[in-house]
């Protein structure tokens, strides 16, 4: 066995796909892609040592098959999508079990690979059927796209695995900061009313601003008008005493 050959067994048992369901997600992928196909059957397999395991399937009942006998590990690992109209008439799979009647009667067949970020083949996505057919090309595209979709898939399973085994994940979080610690006495301050930011020129105080006087004339006007009246204070609003005269607030 090579060391890629090790790299890429060491990756697929990474992704933890062999031992647990395809789940629903990756089922209805494969659904899609032969209803994008026009095809009846379709499957997800997955290439180990020795074996070639079909982790889910639509249009039959996949299954476990020696990798000698795969279709698919013929190619997967050169990273190119693989289609042929009639598998029967061609060198490469005239000969192979799943076309001569032992293992299938493929005809049709088109193959996608699942390839990872870090450049690895995991297996492929591959759609078939009984009779010879045909793909245009937005159809291999669709495909295409399927196959990334799958391998999203296997990222996301992988990291949450990564995620649920990490001794990090259960431990409980410790503060990263200190309490302060108080201090006796506290730092002197000054408890005296803030000095008002206006000039105390003013014909008025801060308590009696703006003058009774001009208030209840500016009531009058409102209550006229309908309109409050506006203000000339420091800030732009009236005290909170004068709504009381009516004004709409």
């Amino acid at each position: 066995m090579t060391t890629h050959e090790q790299e890429r067994i060491a990756a697929l048992h990474e992704y933890r796909l062999l031992d647990l369901p395809a789940g629903d997600e990756l089922e209805a992928v494969v659904r899609v892609a032969a209803q994008v196909a026009g095809v009846p059957n379709g499957t997800l397999n997955l290439i180990d040592e020795n074996r070639q395991c079909q982790l889910t399937s639509t249009g039959f009942e996949g299954g476990i098959s020696a990798r000698s006998d795969s279709m698919c590990a013929v190619h997967f690992e050169q990273g190119e999508f693989v289609y042929r109209r009639d598998a029967s008439i061609d060198p490469l799979f005239r000969i192979n079990p799943w076309v001569t009647g032992e293992l299938g009667h493929v005809r049709f067949y088109a193959s996608a690979p699942l390839i990872t970020p870090q450049g690895y083949a995991l297996g492929s996505l591959c759609v078939f059927d009984t009779e010879p057919g045909d793909l245009t090309a937005g159809q291999v595209a669709r495909l295409q796209d399927l196959a990334l979709v799958i391998v999203a898939l296997f990222e996301r399973r992988r990291q949450a695995g990564s995620t649920a085994s990490s001794p990090s994940s259960s431990a409980p979080s410790t503060p990263s900061w200190n309490a302060p610690t108080p201090t006796w006495p506290p730092p002197t301050a000054s408890c005296a009313a803030p000095t008002p930011s206006w000039s105390s020129s003013r014909p008025w105080s801060a308590t009696t601003w703006p003058p009774r006087s001009a208030w209840s004339t500016a009531t009058s006007r409102c209550s006229a008008s309908g309109t409050p009246p506006t203000s000339s204070r420091p800030g732009g609003s009236a005290p909170a005493g004068a709504r009381s005269a009516g004004c709409p607030g």
